[in-house]
């Protein structure tokens, strides 16, 4: 994820105070969890919870977020 695209946005606390996130782009989150997820060896416990979060970080990208930065 280090060489992944980068993503960026604003958001607000609940105080009303602003930030500048950065964080890796949510289409290079949800493809590295995906192969976590699949990957021969990964920890039981583990890959249930890879595919969780790369579904739950495709949901919000595809109906909430997608608009904020182009997918390529």
């Amino acid at each position: 994820m280090v060489s992944g695209r980068r993503f960026e946005q604003v958001v607000v606390s609940p105080r009303g105070e602003m930030a500048l996130m950065r964080t890796v782009h949510p289409s290079d989150f949800i493809a590295v969890k995906r192969e976590l997820a699949e990957k021969p060896g990964r920890e039981a416990e583990k890959a249930p919870k890879d595919r969780l979060q790369a579904d739950v970080v495709q949901y919000l990208w595809e109906e909430t977020l997608s608009h904020l930065a182009p997918a390529s």
